[in-house]
C-alpha cells in the first residue's frame, strides 16, 4: 500500500470520527455536564491523531519515502514496550486512588477499565511521538 492510499484512509477515518461526533453533538438533548466535556476533549484528541498522521504520510509521499520502514517498526515496538511498562504502574495508581472516592462496585470497575485504557493509549501516543522526534537510544552499545 503506498503512502497516498494510507493518507487517504487516515483522512477517511478522521472524517468518520468527525461525523459521529457531530451527530452526537446535534442529537444530545440535555445540556452538557463536566463528563460530556471530558468525552468531547478525548474525541478531539482522537480525531487529531489520524489527521496529523495523514498529513505526515502525505509529506512523506511527496518526498518519496516508504510509509513502512524498519525505523518506524522499531519505534512502534519500543513505544509499545515502554507504554506497557508505564501503564502497569498507572493501573495500580488508578486502582488505589479510586478507593478514596465514593463509587459503587459496578461503576468502579467500569471506571477503572475506562480510565486505564484511555491513559494507556495516551501514554503510548506520547512515547511514540517522543521516539519519532528524538530517536531510539541504542541500549546494547556497551
Amino acid at each position: 500500500m503506498n503512502a497516498k492510499t494510507m493518507a487517504t484512509i487516515k483522512f477517511i477515518v478522521a472524517g468518520i470520527l468527525i461525523s459521529i461526533t457531530a451527530f452526537w453533538l446535534i442529537k444530545s438533548s440535555k445540556p452538557f455536564e463536566l463528563q460530556d466535556y471530558g468525552v468531547l476533549m478525548v474525541l478531539m484528541i482522537v480525531i487529531a491523531i489520524p489527521i496529523y498522521s495523514g498529513i505526515q504520510a502525505l509529506k512523506n509521499a511527496r518526498f518519496g519515502l516508504n510509509p513502512v520502514d524498519e525505523l518506524s517498526k522499531t519505534i512502534h515496538v519500543h513505544a509499545a514496550a515502554k507504554a506497557f511498562r508505564i501503564s502497569i504502574f498507572v493501573w495500580l495508581i488508578i486502582l488505589f486512588s479510586l478507593d478514596f472516592f465514593n463509587v459503587d462496585t459496578v461503576n468502579k470497575a467500569r471506571l477503572v477499565v475506562a480510565i486505564g485504557m484511555v491513559t494507556t493509549f495516551f501514554i503510548y501516543i506520547l512515547i511514540r511521538l517522543y521516539f519519532s522526534k528524538v530517536g531510539i537510544f541504542d541500549e546494547d552499545k556497551d
